[in-house]
């Protein structure tokens, strides 16, 4: 007689499985009567569970994952440090190629600055007005030349046609003079956060290396193609091997405008990783912003009908809810990215939370409590849609810092996609945390059970902190944590 509980082997290879049903289907139609249809019932059922298995295990091994947030948060570059880690990074032919992005992005930093002193109203030094109008004459000329694609394969936009010799004797004396010595370009820099388009956050990394940048053999180090800006474009796909599986991240555009075109990408995705810049709490975001980041539209931003302002964190805490409340993305997990920490912490004594965000009540210089005060600001939206999910403090420009907080944060997507295959409704049942509110607790602290190595000092090192309190109102340590929630 048969065993039926013998007939499911999932992990044969199919064509091994064809072979086991043959042989079953053979035995089977030897047998007469009640026997033979008893069989033939079971055997259909099993076959059939064994096809649900297969394809399960199928669809745990297709790891999609959407990379999504606002503009200018790191997505692009998260794909980058990737690349490194797991692609063999960048060929030379690939860096020098890069080389003219790096030239476009030293240009377009300074003219941002320049278009910067009218917005805020300061005067430039008057000898300095020579450089600033050869500088600017320069850009509109080579805005009207032709143009060269990044890359072959790029959705970026193209950038000036660069020869070294454009760079090295129209655009690096002037920019190395105007950053080494005009302090109204130092003090527009130190205003960026109040102009109504963004200076690169690579701008000073780029400055400070103009020297070696202008240098005819210059060829952009692993740190320069990761620090770069190249805005994306469209729908770019990456694929890895990570620990042996694959995985497929989709890089989409950030901003506003491109946000309606989303939609189409949810179905089929198995995880989203969702990009925050935390050094963005003092800046704001306006909707007459042009879509791209050239001089060109400087003049557009500035000159625009002035609508609302809001902050860019707002605008990440709206859209991140959006998201979780989204239809097509109800049983999909996400971690949530906490990006740009370092500079983050270099603003925070200058700049202190509760003149953005009045709610936070901590101290004033305490990096780790400010940052801790908007992790729960995201908890709590995750809470108020019942969802859980996986928040990381990282680097992106920091390698050990976000291949550390990639494999938390991809480890939790897989978890949470197991969990769901065995309890379908499990991931969209669970609350994010529980919000307590005491004497010292500040608005959206939660409950957590702390995971990673023993805490570091926050200015010690580009890596926060990867344990924290448990049990204790988060609100209070000065050390950021890597937290991985977890519902009591």
């Amino acid at each position: 007689m048969l065993d039926p509980s013998s007939l499911l082997t999932p992990s044969a290879s199919d064509a091994e499985n064809e072979q086991k049903w043959t042989k079953i289907l053979h035995k089977v139609s030897k047998l007469k009567g009640d026997d033979r249809t008893f069989f033939e019932s079971m055997v259909k059922s099993l076959r059939i569970d064994e096809w649900l298995a297969r394809d399960n295990q199928r669809q745990l091994q297709d790891n999609r994952v959407l990379t999504l947030g606002g503009g200018n948060t790191g997505k692009t570059t998260l794909l980058k440090q990737m690349r490194v880690l797991y692609a063999g990074g960048f060929s030379s032919d690939d860096r020098t190629e890069y080389k003219f992005s790096i030239y476009d992005n030293v240009l377009d930093a300074m003219l941002a600055l320049i278009k910067g002193l009218q917005i805020l109203a300061i005067p430039m030094e008057s000898q300095f007005q020579s450089y600033v109008e050869e500088l600017i004459g320069f850009a509109a000329s080579n805005n009207a030349a032709p143009t060269t694609q990044v890359l072959p394969h790029s959705f970026a936009p193209p950038v000036i046609a660069w020869t070294d010799d454009k760079f090295q004797c129209h655009v690096y004396p002037l920019v190395k003079t105007l950053w080494a010595f005009s302090t109204s370009i130092r003090t527009c820099f130190e205003r960026r956060n109040e102009l109504p388009f963004p200076v690169p956050d690579c701008a000073i990394y780029f400055f400070n290396e103009i020297d070696r940048i202008s240098e005819p053999t210059f060829t952009p180090c692993e740190q320069d193609v990761i620090r770069m800006r190249v805005k994306t474009l469209g729908v770019v796909e990456h694929n890895f091997v990570i620990k042996s599986q694959k995985w497929t991240f989709i890089d989409v555009a950030g901003q506003k405008s491109a946000r309606r075109k989303w939609i189409h990408l949810f179905d089929g995705v198995s995880g989203v990783v969702f990009f925050v810049s935390l050094s963005s709490y003092d800046e704001t975001y306006q909707d007459t912003l042009p879509a791209t980041d050239s001089f060109d539209n400087l003049d557009e931003a500035a000159d625009g009908e002035e609508s609302p302002k809001s902050l860019l964190l707002t605008d990440g805490l709206e859209l991140f809810e959006s998201l979780l409340r989204d239809p097509h993305l109800e049983n999909v997990p996400f971690t949530v990215l906490l990006n740009k920490f370092d500079l983050f912490s270099t603003k925070i004594p200058l700049r202190p939370l509760r003149q953005f965000l009045p709610g936070y009540i901590g101290d004033d210089s305490d990096v780790g409590a400010s940052a801790t005060y908007i992790r729960n600001l995201f908890l709590e939206r995750a809470a108020n849609v019942d969802r859980k999910v996986h928040v990381e403090l990282t680097c992106a420009t920091h390698k050990p810092t976000i291949e550390q907080s990639l494999n938390a944060g991809l480890a939790f997507l897989q978890e949470m996609r197991q969990n769901a295959a065995l309890t379908p409704r499990a991931s969209s049942s669970r609350s994010a945390g529980t919000i307590r509110r005491g004497d010292n607790a500040q608005r959206g602290s939660a409950h957590q059970h702390s995971v990673g190595s023993p805490p570091i000092s926050a200015s010690s090192s580009p890596r926060p902190s990867i344990s924290g309190p448990s049990g204790t109102d988060a609100q209070q340590s000065s050390s950021p944590p890597r937290w991985a929630y977890e519902s009591l």
